[in-house]
């Protein structure tokens, strides 16, 4: 688990702490929440999304993604089975992308 909630790291933080992350094979929950991440950190978090198998929790809200931001998450989440939870409140992915996303974690959520 790794926790940079509230630590203002920006973009180029976000993204190479991201990109560390993507071949990171133990690692089951980053939280990135309020981190001062921006669209240049969207393209890192999508491949992180589509490649890192370990990973079930990401929170990253309160940044700033920009719709562009939430359709690469939606496109990412796609192929990644593994993701169980991701949080992008309040980072301006955009309703159509919050819904689209809240729809394909739904559907892996297992009692």
């Amino acid at each position: 688990s790794l926790n940079l909630s509230l630590n203002r790291i920006g973009d180029d933080g976000c993204k190479s702490i991201i990109e560390a992350a993507t071949s990171n094979e133990s690692l089951t929950s980053l939280n990135l929440s309020a981190t001062a991440a921006g669209q240049g950190s969207t393209m890192a978090l999508g491949n992180l999304i589509r490649q890192n198998t370990s990973l079930t929790h990401v929170d990253a809200s309160c940044n700033d993604f920009g719709e562009e931001g939430g359709a690469i998450v939606s496109e990412a989440l796609e192929t990644n089975k593994t993701l169980q939870h991701i949080d992008v409140r309040m980072s301006n992915v955009g309703e159509n992308h919050e819904s689209a996303i809240s729809e394909m974690l739904k559907s892996r959520i297992t009692f």
